[in-house]
């Protein structure tokens, strides 16, 4: 919920902030007349503005490091500025919350949790729902300080799971997930699994509207805590105890279909021989001997990458995943052709050379590219649609997993839907496991 429910309330920042905000030339400099004419969500637009404009150029040299994760020494002055326009007593209630966000940014704590005080005291006598809202706000800015304030966050848990009432159970839902977010985010597994399996249960008791808006949120608080225990144990069998637990839990929520197909196939693949790759068209690393279509290779650590994850965002994590072991880890990536890569239509063998440019000229990608043309099935009515290819009915590209790691042997020890920052760290870890 934090990062979405702060993603959303940016935007509308962004909307009220007109030109005096929108149009600094540089993200770290002071509005010529100052902050004055800020209002605190102003404030925390600005701090994050000023954070993405000073780590724009890190892709090829910022590792993921939450331990390290504290804030921008420009963000804290920006933020220190932008706050000392306000008084706690002065703001309205309902930005009380956007005001601690600044104050803690700012590094004032004292501030942020006088503004938090108020805004819990000015909601006491109003609805319940309205006071889980308020503890749902309140965690999420807890969660959002940098660093988290945990301890915060569990006594205002406990104050929000206390709120009475059904509609209170949205807010806790959202909370809880949050958590569970953070708690992947900095690889705490066993915060995760609690907050994951509190959430599970507080959705146990939304409206069926709810239940059916938060399904993706609950399909993957089912899958993580499948990948935890199938990890855990190096099987799947404690994954399909979990999956099996969640057809239980989500039998009334409808077109979940493809979902279960994407649990079933991470389960599955524990410990699983992993099938080689197929193409029609191998690009190599100009080193690798002629004939190489052997992937994952044996006797190497290998990673499979699917469809789409050859980004210039993802490339610099694959190169240092690539060099983490001695003797380097084999790497390939799957494109399916389907007539367009970047512009189009484009025939096959234009696709072809599209892609082997982007791939190692452009992104200087590193491993092998295996590209796959599908067969054309035309149907009755005249249409024509792809056919799954063989590495999408194995691998299950482009159906939920986006990574696979094996080991020298060719099994499969994990898989990953797909690549954030994080993630980095999980394939980092296990390629030293498995070495």
């Amino acid at each position: 919920m934090s990062r979405v429910v702060l993603a959303v309330m940016l935007a509308v920042v962004a909307c009220f902030t007109l030109l005096g905000v929108a149009t600094t030339a540089r993200a770290q400099e002071q509005p010529p007349d100052g902050y004055a004419h800020y209002w605190p969500g102003a404030c925390v637009e600005a701090v994050a503005r000023n954070d993405q404009f000073e780590t724009r150029g890190q892709l090829d040299t910022g590792r993921y490091t939450p331990a390290a994760d504290t804030m921008l020494t420009t963000s804290v002055e920006i933020a220190k500025a932008c706050v000392a326009v306000f008084s706690v007593d002065s703001v309205r209630a309902r930005d009380l919350i956007l005001l601690a966000r600044a104050y803690f940014a700012a590094g004032e704590i004292d501030a942020a949790q006088t503004a938090i005080a108020r805004r819990i005291v000015v909601d006491s006598a109003r609805p319940d729902s309205t006071r889980a809202h308020t503890f749902a706000d309140i965690i999420a800015a807890y969660i959002d300080a940098n660093p988290a304030r945990l301890d915060d966050v569990q006594r205002t848990l406990t104050a929000l799971d206390s709120v009475p009432g059904s509609d209170a159970a949205y807010w806790q839902f959202t909370a809880h997930d949050a958590i569970s977010q953070w708690a992947r985010r900095v690889k705490d597994d066993a915060l995760f699994t609690r907050e994951a399996n509190a959430m599970v249960e507080v959705g146990k008791r939304l409206s069926q509207h709810d239940r059916v808006e938060f399904a993706g949120r609950l399909i993957s608080a089912y899958w993580y805590l499948a990948d935890i225990a199938g990890t855990e144990a190096d099987s799947s069998g404690p994954a399909k105890a979990i999956i099996a637990r969640a057809r239980t839990d989500l039998a009334d929520i409808p077109d979940l279909d493809r979902a279960f197909m994407n649990l079933d196939l991470m389960a599955n693949f524990f410990g699983q021989k992993s099938p080689y790759v197929s193409a029609d068209t191998w690009f190599h690393p100009a080193d690798t001997p002629p004939g190489d279509t052997i992937h994952p290779r044996p006797g190497k650590v290998s990673i499979i990458v699917s469809q789409g994850m050859a980004t210039r965002y993802a490339t610099p994590i694959f190169r240092r995943l690539q060099t983490v072991l001695p003797d380097t880890v084999d790497i390939t990536f799957i494109h399916t052709a389907y007539g367009y890569f970047r512009r189009g239509p484009l025939k096959p063998e234009e696709e072809t050379l599209a892609v082997q440019s982007y791939f190692r000229d452009t992104l200087n990608a590193p491993g092998t590219l295996a590209i796959v043309v599908p067969r054309i099935e035309v149907l009755p009515d005249g249409r024509r649609i792809p056919v799954r290819t063989r590495n999408q009915l194995v691998y299950g590209a482009n159906v939920g997993i986006g990574i696979l790691v094996v080991d020298r042997n060719g099994v499969i020890r994990r898989t990953f839907p797909g690549l954030e920052p994080w993630t980095e760290l999980d394939i980092e870890d296990l390629l030293r496991k498995i070495q």
